[in-house]
């Protein structure tokens, strides 16, 4: 779904309502749990966190069950309005099953889902192809014996190549830094 950019946090055409979300039981403090609406940016000012469906649970305080992160500043200096990318739900009784009701800044800003399915299909589609003649130390007969390849042999580089992009892709797409290095085997 795609969503007009909008600034100031209010439209109606931008609010989602119960969306949902899933804590993890049994965590402590020092586990925290993050969540990342899917259509982030979104306005800090009108996010209601609840505990049922159509606000019909208890109602989360900000500050108290709940800190938002990560402040979208390219919309903040834009508007001077507060959009955020994540929520930490601080308190450790609140657990499981939670709805989101929140305004998406919208626009190119917002994580599209349908993109990121589109992007993804597209790199697993993208084949690369070898000629046998290409691949060296191949086994003599089949099956073949148990064994592992450096990611510095071919074709490793090409392959590890592309889940790395496909990795940057998704993190970028969600505003989450991931690392990408891959240890050898």
């Amino acid at each position: 779904m795609s969503y007009a950019l909008d600034v100031t946090g209010t439209s109606s055409a931008n609010r989602i309502s119960d969306e949902y979300a899933y804590v993890t039981p049994g965590r402590e403090l020092k586990e925290p749990s993050l969540i990342i609406p899917r259509a982030a940016p979104f306005f800090g000012a009108n996010l209601e966190i609840y505990t049922a469906k159509e606000k019909r649970g208890t109602k989360l305080i900000n500050g108290e069950d709940y800190i938002l992160l990560n402040p979208f500043a390219p919309l903040i200096q834009q508007s001077n309005a507060a959009f955020f990318y994540g929520i930490w739900i601080k308190n450790p009784e609140v657990t499981k099953d939670l709805w989101l009701n929140y305004n998406t800044a919208g626009g190119s800003f917002a994580v599209n889902e349908e993109d990121i399915l589109e992007k993804l299909l597209g790199l697993m589609a993208e084949r690369i192809y070898f000629d046998w003649s290409q691949i060296t130390n191949k086994p003599s007969a089949y099956p073949p014996r148990f064994h592992t390849h450096k990611e510095s042999e071919q074709p490793m580089p090409a392959v590890v190549a592309k889940f790395k992009n496909l990795v940057t892709v998704v993190s970028n797409l969600r505003g989450v830094p991931v690392d990408t290095t891959v240890p050898e085997v």
